[in-house]
Formats: structure tokens, C-alpha cells, sequence
């Protein structure tokens, strides 16, 4: 018993190492380099900025991107609007080899046509209401929550183990 425990202690030590390696690059993107999409081997996050993509999408939830990935009609996908925000819509369809863009909700397409290199990611999935979990975790608070835990699961059972006398050893 005591080995399996020993086991699940260390996988969790390495699951819980790897998310705290992976928030902090993605983190680091963000704050330090300035992206806005950082990705980690070519996937990221963010969190849906409006209800446009409704009833598909809600404002909030959580999208995961595939950056740089080709697109086609049918496809979520992110671009800047004018003002130079990230937005998320779907391409509808395609005129004079750019695409026709539209949000889920919306009666008409959006007015710009969009090139194709002006896509910087695809929606490969999503999660509702996770947005919030993925803008924190991306965060340089998230990286410090990761650490915590990650110092909570490693350190904590061995500080434990010594301060138990020699005799009465239990399994941590």
C-alpha cells in the first residue's frame, strides 16, 4: 500500500510539475513577450471576449486554439477586428479568396471580408464557463497557484515524514 501511494504521489508530482511548467510559458507569452495568443506546441487559450458566437459560444466561456492551423469555411477562428482586438466568429463562406466571417448570433455577416493570413488560430474546442479558469491559470497567479500546489504535494509528505520518530513511521 505504502508503494502505491509513494506511485500516485509522484504522478501527481509530475502532472501537477507539467501544468505549473506549461501556465508559466504561457504566462511568460503574455507579460513578458506581449502575446496575446501565446501557444504552447501550437495550441492555446483564451477566453471567449463576447457573446457574438452565441448560442454556440457565451461570452466567457473557454476556447482552445490551434495557432497558425489552416482554416476553411465552417471553422471558429481568431482575428483582430479593427481596433485590433482578438475576435472569434466563423467563416461562413468565401469571396474573392478572403473569407465572409460572421458570429453564431448574428443575422449578417460582419462587414469586412477577411484574408486568410490575417487568421492567427482555429477554435478546436471548447469548454463552457472556463474562461475565467484559463485566463487565471495563464496568469502569473496561476503560476504561482501551480507552484504552491506543486510544493504542497512534493515537500509537504517528506517534511511529515521526518518529523516522525524512528519507530513509528507511517505511510505518508
Amino acid at each position: 500500500m505504502r508503494i502505491l501511494i509513494q506511485l500516485l504521489r509522484g504522478v501527481l508530482a509530475l502532472v501537477i510539475g507539467a501544468a505549473l511548467l506549461a501556465s508559466a510559458w504561457l504566462a511568460l507569452g503574455r507579460t513578458l513577450w506581449g502575446e496575446d495568443l501565446p501557444s504552447l506546441f501550437g495550441y492555446g487559450v483564451m477566453k471567449v471576449p463576447d457573446s457574438a458566437m452565441a448560442p454556440t459560444l457565451a461570452a466567457g466561456d473557454g476556447a482552445v486554439l490551434r495557432v497558425g492551423a489552416e482554416s476553411a469555411p465552417g471553422d471558429m477562428v481568431v482575428f483582430r477586428d479593427q481596433a485590433g482586438e482578438l475576435v472569434l466568429r466563423r467563416i461562413v463562406g468565401t469571396s474573392e479568396e478572403r473569407y465572409i466571417t460572421q458570429g453564431d448570433g448574428a443575422d449578417q455577416p460582419d462587414p469586412q471580408l477577411l484574408s486568410p493570413e490575417y487568421v492567427e488560430a482555429v477554435c478546436v474546442t471548447y469548454l463552457p464557463g472556463a474562461g475565467a479558469a484559463f485566463a487565471f491559470l495563464t496568469s502569473p497567479w496561476g503560476v504561482l497557484f501551480w507552484a504552491a500546489l506543486w510544493l504542497l504535494v512534493v515537500l509537504l509528505p517528506l517534511g511529515l515524514a521526518r518529523r516522525q520518530p524512528a519507530g513509528k513511521r507511517y505511510a505518508p
